[in-house]
């Protein structure tokens, strides 16, 4: 009857399977590590481009109501040249029928 014999081969195989394993978690939690630094660097950016945004908006509201206070003030203005226009026409149609005298010589 044959004996079976213990491969070396079989212990090699074990070592190199576990050391495969080990370089798969090694990569992995390397690759882990440099998700989480990248996604901090990426919430920094949206957190400062955010702050920005909110400037801009506040600004922006700030410009529109003063654009707003003066869009007012010019429609005041015309219509106030529109009045003084209408009234002007008026008279004029007014001193239309008056005949100017005439020079007696």
């Amino acid at each position: 009857m044959r004996t079976k014999e213990p491969f070396g081969d079989k212990d090699l195989f074990q070592r190199t399977v576990t050391a495969l394993l080990a370089a798969c978690l090694l990569l992995t939690a390397a690759s882990t590590a440099v998700t989480w630094i990248y996604l901090a660097a990426i919430n920094r950016e949206i957190t400062v481009a955010t702050s920005s945004q909110s400037e801009s908006v506040r600004a922006l509201l700030a410009a529109n109501v003063s654009l707003d206070a003066v869009r007012g003030e010019t429609n005041l203005n015309l219509r106030a040249i529109r009045d003084e226009l209408h009234a002007l026409n008026q008279k004029a149609s007014i001193a239309e029928d008056v005949k100017p005298p005439q020079n007696q010589p």
